[in-house]
């Protein structure tokens, strides 16, 4: 447990960073990359949460930002998406 606390700064702030890089360059990277970036980041968040915090996110809240976040991915394919 105490490794955990020394270790929670570090792993916030990077969850936190790669987190905003990536909504930051989403829009230019690949379709693929996005889905794995996306589900992998999600998963981290979701057991950071879990075990720093005892909280259960629910899994359809994790797959409801997904879609979102996919949303706004697609807006790259499909024209008529774009604003």
């Amino acid at each position: 447990m105490n490794l955990l606390r020394k270790l929670e700064l570090p792993v916030a702030l990077l969850l936190f960073v790669s987190g905003s890089a990536f909504l930051l360059k989403m829009c230019y990277l690949s379709l693929a990359f996005n889905t794995i970036f996306g589900v992998l980041f999600l998963a981290a968040v979701y057991g950071y949460v879990r075990v720093r915090h005892d909280i259960n996110i629910p899994l359809v809240l994790l797959l409801l930002v997904f879609c979102g976040a996919a949303g706004r991915r697609s807006g790259k394919l499909l024209p008529a998406l774009r604003t």
